[in-house]
């Protein structure tokens, strides 16, 4: 199609291109996603070996921060195979610079209310680009409606003043990074995604000019 071999290198630079240009200002004109993705509260308990050593932990506050960041692409675009009339590639976005923050409070001590961070370590979106030609001189490249995750790593860090017991402080950064997984799974492939989806709604893959 207009003489050109369609190669992994090209669906690089257009991914790289497209997410560049267009994702920051769709992000920062989506409520749900900007300045930051609300995250519902979620309440707890760290249990003791006895009763009176229970906790009662409640996340306020949660959100979702950096998602207006450009995500990097992880490594090559697959080796374009021919897809229907098109060539279709997979492509992995790297989405580590995000960051989670909550306001933790509990049932015990005087003071209530603590911060919590959780650092993505890593995060990869493993996205599918099929091309077709539906305009003339003009290849095009839209995102098809799957997006793969890679399980998320975190790295929690909370207030030091929230004094935790060492049995509690293993089973809250457990619970804290759960339930943060399955939040940010949740945002990702949804308002995330369909975000990601109009970033290449009617982009030109290959573009010539008509003579």
């Amino acid at each position: 199609t207009f003489g050109h071999a369609v190669s992994a290198n090209d669906f690089n630079n257009f991914v790289d291109k497209t997410i560049a240009s267009n994702l920051p200002p769709l992000i920062r004109n989506a409520s749900s996603l900007y300045p930051e993705a609300r995250i519902p509260s979620h309440r707890f308990e760290l249990l003791g070996k006895f009763a009176w050593q229970n906790m009662e932990v409640r996340l306020t506050e949660g959100a979702v921060k950096g998602l207006d960041v450009v995500p990097e692409r992880s490594g090559s675009c697959t080796e374009p195979m021919e897809f229907m009339s098109g060539m279709i590639s997979v492509c992995a976005l790297d989405l580590s610079k995000l960051q989670v923050t909550y306001t933790a409070q509990t049932s015990r001590g005087g003071r209530k209310r603590f911060w919590v961070d959780v650092r993505i370590t890593s995060a990869k979106a493993l996205i599918t680009l099929v091309t077709h030609g539906s305009r003339p001189y003009a290849i095009l490249a839209t995102l098809r409606a799957n997006l793969l995750l890679h399980p998320i790593e975190l790295q929690t860090s909370y207030d030091s003043d929230l004094d935790l017991e060492s049995p509690h402080q293993i089973k809250f950064v457990r619970e804290v990074e759960r339930y943060t997984r399955s939040e940010l799974t949740k945002i990702i492939k949804g308002s995330y995604l369909r975000v990601l989806k109009n970033t290449f709604a009617n982009t030109c893959f290959i573009c010539k000019r008509s003579s």
